[in-house]
């Protein structure tokens, strides 16, 4: 049942392909790149929408993984690196809308952000998202 617009643009297991990406199977050699971020990035799924101000565009996407500092979101046409945008986060109930600089793209593939300035109302939301994130699961 589609619950809300987000759940209509972003199907259940969108980001399965993209986690694939980022999160290869053990012993498959990918190469990566210099290693620049501030706070570990987490496997986390969500809704997003990128907005470039410059542009006056709006581009819904899909969240594949999350720190304190950035994420990285999937989008075939990604911005700029240095391209200032304001994302939206959306997870459940909750959402955090904060802005953000293009720290790379890959092209076709998506772009990774660098959160600047969030406020603290945000900040306490992806705080706990990111302590759920890392919650180990419960066995039945």
């Amino acid at each position: 049942m589609i619950n809300s617009r987000r759940d209509a643009l972003f199907p259940a297991g969108a980001c399965a392909t993209a986690l694939r990406f980022h999160y290869p199977s053990p012993g498959k050699a990918m190469p990566m790149p210099v290693e620049r971020r501030q706070s570990s990035r987490i496997p986390f799924a969500a809704a997003a929408e990128i907005i470039d101000e410059a542009e006056n565009t709006r581009s819904a996407s899909q969240l594949c993984d999350l720190s304190l500092n950035g994420c990285f979101v999937e989008l075939k046409n990604p911005f700029p690196e240095g391209t200032p945008v304001t994302i939206e986060i959306y997870k459940d109930e909750d959402f955090v809308e904060t802005p953000a600089t293009v720290a790379y793209n890959m092209p076709k593939r998506g772009m990774g952000l660098t959160f600047v300035g969030m406020e603290p109302q945000f900040a306490l939301i992806l705080k706990k998202w990111i302590a759920q994130a890392k919650r180990p699961v419960g066995h039945a």
